[in-house]
């Protein structure tokens, strides 16, 4: 220990503050460099910032010296802790970042590079650092985002991966409205989800964004993106246990929709869950000491609770045939209608314009068809005016009224005071029906097909059961990012099949999430008891496919598809299909395999490829091959996200490509443990 980290010791024990110029008043002149520098390296390097700041902010005024080798002692730090209450000392004084936040920004930037090798821990941690000074706009963000500018996520560091996130999240905080800006670091988040050590933050982070991306965006925009995010959310839950913050903005999601579809029932449930939810949270952190950089995510959870009491309170009012206190009526309906931006619940979000278009068409419709209420409302609106101290701005009840007469009166000229130009609200009234009644059908099936359905539903309770059915099932069955990742990717590569249409789409889609959900389960499932198949086995006593076989067929019969599947079934393309999965008249064939020397992707399209093929040559072009690979695996195992693909053969002679979904359950392999020595 160099004898400024024993004075520093010393004086904390007493329970002395003592400023950098009391202390180095002590120690050799002609060393004193080398000894801050090596002090502010080590262990106390925190409380000899601690000291500086005391001479900074006092009489004896800042050694210039003195702070580049404070500088220089950051720059070598090797203690994440000390990093980090270093960098909070620092920033919590103005006064050494209004004058040094640039050399300590330059310090951090240094020791982020010189660590990102070593040890990224800690480089995750000088990177936190520079973000911070960036965003309080100590300095330029660009070396900082150029930072986060990921080029290739699969090689980083799993502990370093593990922190991008949240930094990524912070930066969007701040600069979310600059597309510049935000659309690589939304890239890097959607790479991000792909990481296993940081796909469960990746996708808070990103469902998150989508949320501020929402709030800034017009009718149909919106609610897309709070659907989507909402399904983000969903996957964080699965992803992760313990995912309080994720919970947190479901339930405010799904708060916000069930005011749009006037459900009072799921409005309270929200509100209650949201409740305890915010009241665990603050338990957890109650004494905690939480930088300033993090607080306006806590301000904006707790805003969540505002909103809902507004939507609860506003919601009552218009469930009401008439208004006995038509004063407090309208103050709870306005508040709603023209949110404040203290109550908006997302972290970055400049406004509540895409909130708001949520919620306004509910309040405009439900006045609009109660006589009395509309009664009430232009009373107010005039009484209001008359008045010289009025109890409600009469501007906001003049713009609820001009609305709703719009409504009325003149349908084609339909905006609200705060939507932009591009507005989607003089589409058809069948579009608005299903923004109002279906936003989640809306959503998933896009608006052409989603039309088409409203077409034939006549009855709102018909249409009302349909968005329950669509909304639910964006998330309740969310297994977490990767599974999503390769669901989603399959149906992308599917695009190009003619089958891969209508009703058969939707059923093989409906396999394609199985077999999905059957790989992940799979690829960390303990071996043991019937899925011992899968551990290492001895010479000459590998498992055949019929284990797999079994298992696929089992996982098939206990999920969505129970009584449509079928194994070993005969008179299919002249010969017998290991597993059939019917609708009706559409069938699609399984053909399972295993692989004993060569389960590189081309090996097994060459081996099994054409036989899988053949068995869909007198149904739908689609079908599965589900292969147990069982080669060596001495040097590990294909990742998760590998273990799926499509493909296609084309016989010689025919004009139609078969396509066959590919799926690699991996067996011979045993725990991570056996890998080290």
């Amino acid at each position: 220990m160099v004898a400024l980290d024993e004075l520093l010791a010393q004086t904390a024990a007493d329970g002395a503050a003592p400023s950098l110029a009391d202390l180095v008043r002590e120690l050799p002149v002609d060393e004193l460099s080398t000894t801050i520098r090596d002090s502010a390296a080590g262990p106390l390097g925190h409380l000899l910032c601690r000291a500086a700041i005391r001479t900074l902010d006092g009489d004896q005024g800042a050694d210039r010296a003195a702070i580049d080798a404070i500088l220089r002692g950051i720059t070598r730090q090797r203690s994440l802790l000390t990093l980090s209450d270093t960098i909070d000392v620092l920033l919590d004084s103005g006064s050494f970042v209004g004058r040094f936040g640039k050399g300590l920004h330059d310090a951090l930037m240094q020791g982020h590079a010189g660590a990102i090798d070593r040890q990224p821990l800690l480089a995750a941690g000088h990177l936190e650092g520079a973000l911070r000074l960036a965003i309080v706009g100590a300095v330029r963000p660009f070396r900082v985002l150029d930072a986060l500018d990921l080029s290739d996520v699969t090689q980083l560091d799993p502990e370093y991966a593990e922190r991008l996130p949240r930094l990524i999240g912070a930066a969007l905080d701040r600069w979310g409205d600059d597309d510049s800006v935000a659309t690589p670091l939304r890239h890097d988040l959607d790479n991000l989800r792909d990481v296993p050590d940081a796909a469960a933050d990746a996708t808070f982070e990103y469902g998150l964004d989508l949320l501020r991306r929402a709030a800034n965006e017009q009718a149909t925009t919106a609610l897309a993106l709070l659907i989507e995010a909402r399904g983000q959310m969903a996957a964080a839950i699965a992803a992760e246990e313990d995912r309080d913050d994720a919970a947190l903005y479901a339930a405010g999601l799904d708060a916000i929709m069930a005011f749009t579809r006037a459900d009072r029932e799921m409005l309270a449930t929200s509100r209650d869950t949201l409740s305890d939810l915010l009241n665990k949270r603050e338990a957890w952190l109650r004494g905690l000491h939480i930088p300033a950089w993090r607080r306006p995510r806590q301000q904006a959870e707790r805003a969540w609770t505002r909103l809902l009491l507004i939507l609860d309170h506003a919601a009552e009012q218009l469930a009401a045939p008439v208004w006995l206190n038509v004063w407090e009526a309208l103050a709870a309906i306005l508040e709603a209608y023209e949110l404040d931006r203290e109550v908006i619940p997302v972290p970055g979000a400049g406004q509540a314009a895409g909130l708001e278009v949520m919620v306004r068409p509910r309040i405009e419709k439900t006045i609009a068809q109660q006589g009395q209420l509309l009664a009430n409302l232009r009373h107010a609106t005039e009484a209001a005016k008359g008045s010289d101290h009025p109890a409600i701005n009469p501007a906001q009840l003049q713009t609820l009224l001009d609305r709703i007469d719009s409504l009325t009166e003149r349908p084609a000229d339909q905006r609200h005071t705060r939507e932009p130009e591009s507005s989607s609200e003089g589409d058809s009234p069948a579009l608005a029906r299903l923004i109002e009644r279906a936003p989640s059908a809306l959503a998933r099936l896009g608006a052409e097909k989603a039309l088409r359905l409203v077409q034939g539903v006549a009855s709102d309770d018909i249409l009302d059961l349909v968005e329950g059915i669509a909304y639910r099932d964006a998330f309740e069955a969310a297994p977490g990012p990767l599974v999503n990742v390769i669901y989603q990717t399959l149906q992308k590569d599917l695009e190009t099949c003619i089958d891969y249409t209508g009703r058969t789409r939707q059923y093989f889609d409906q396999l394609n999430w199985e077999l999905a959900t059957f790989l992940a389960v799979r690829h960390d499932q303990q071996l043991v008891g019937e899925f011992a198949y899968l551990k290492p086995f001895k010479t000459g006593k590998a498992p055949g496919e019929k284990a797999l076989q079994q298992d696929y067929f089992d996982w098939l019969q206990r999920g969505k598809l129970v009584g449509r599947v079928q194994l070993e079934v005969s008179n299919v393309a002249t010969g017998r299909v290991d597993i059939q999965v019917g609708f009706g008249t559409t069938r699609f064939y399984i053909e399972v395999k295993r692989e004993l020397d060569d389960a590189t992707n081309s090996n097994l399209e060459k081996s099994y490829l054409i036989q899988a093929a053949d068995y869909v040559g007198t149904n739908a072009a689609l079908g599965q091959m589900v292969v147990l690979d069982l080669t060596n695996h001495s040097d590990g195992v294909r990742h998760l996200r590998e273990t799926a693909w499509v493909t296609s053969h084309r016989p010689t002679g025919s004009s139609v490509d078969r396509y066959v979904v590919v799926g690699v359950v991996v067996g011979n392999r045993d725990t991570p443990r056996s890998y080290s020595n």
